[in-house]
C-alpha cells in the first residue's frame, strides 16, 4: 500500500485541513489553532455535541461534592457510555471525566462548575482524538527530532486556541447538543470571509 494510503487512513474525517496544516509545518501555532477550532466546532456540531453530558456532569459533580467515591464514579460513567451506544464523543466525554475525577481526588478544585471543566476537558480530548493522537507517530524523527519537542509545539498550538476553546466549551455547557454553535474567532488571527460575506460586498467601480 502506498505510504500516502496509509496516511489517509489515520486522518478523521472533516480534520483535513488542520491534519495537512500540522504534517506539512508551514503554519503558526495560532494559524493550526484555528483550523483545528474550526474543525472542532464542525464536529461538534454534526455528531450532536456531547450525548450524555447531563449525566456524566451528575457524576463528576458527586464526586467534586464528596458524595460519590472514584470507583463507583468509574461504574457509573461506563454504564452512560454504553447507553450511547459507543457514541464517539460520549466515550470522550466520560474520558474526560475519569481524568478530571482523577485531578479532584488528588486534591484538586472541588469547587468549580463541573459541567464547564467537563466541557473544556471534553474538548481537549476530541481535539487530541481527531488529531494530534492520531499524527504523533508521523511528526517524531520526520519534522520533529524528539518526542518532547513535538509535544511543546502541539502545547502551543492548543495554549493559542484556549480563549476560543473556552467560549466553545461554555457554548457547549448552554447548548448540549451544538445545535447553535458556531466558530469564534481567534484573537491575532485574520478572519478569513466566508464566500457568502464576500458575495455580499458591494464590487469596486
Amino acid at each position: 500500500m502506498p505510504d500516502f494510503d496509509i496516511i489517509d487512513s489515520t486522518r478523521a474525517p472533516g480534520w483535513g485541513h488542520p491534519h495537512n496544516l500540522l504534517v506539512n509545518g508551514d503554519a503558526t501555532p495560532a494559524e493550526l489553532g484555528r483550523a483545528v477550532l474550526q474543525s472542532l466546532c464542525r464536529s461538534l456540531h454534526r455528531y450532536g455535541g456531547l450525548p450524555g453530558m447531563a449525566a456524566i456532569v451528575a457524576v463528576l459533580g458527586e464526586v467534586m461534592q464528596g458524595w460519590c467515591d472514584p470507583a463507583e464514579a468509574f461504574r457509573q460513567l461506563r454504564a452512560i457510555a454504553h447507553d450511547a451506544d459507543g457514541h464517539r464523543h460520549t466515550r470522550l466525554g466520560v474520558r474526560a471525566a475519569e481524568r478530571l475525577i482523577v485531578v479532584v481526588e488528588r486534591g484538586g478544585d472541588r469547587d468549580g462548575d463541573p459541567a464547564a471543566a467537563l466541557a473544556a476537558g471534553f474538548c481537549r480530548e476530541l481535539i487530541d482524538h481527531q488529531l494530534f493522537g492520531r499524527v504523533r507517530p508521523e511528526l517524531v524523527g520526520v519534522r520533529f527530532g524528539s518526542h518532547d519537542e513535538a509535544r511543546a509545539y502541539e502545547q502551543g498550538c492548543v495554549a493559542a486556541l484556549e480563549p476560543a476553546l473556552a467560549r466553545v466549551a461554555m457554548a457547549l455547557v448552554h447548548d448540549p447538543q451544538a445545535t447553535a454553535l458556531r466558530t469564534p474567532r481567534m484573537p491575532g488571527v485574520p478572519h478569513r470571509r466566508s464566500t457568502a460575506e464576500l458575495l455580499e460586498q458591494p464590487l469596486a467601480v
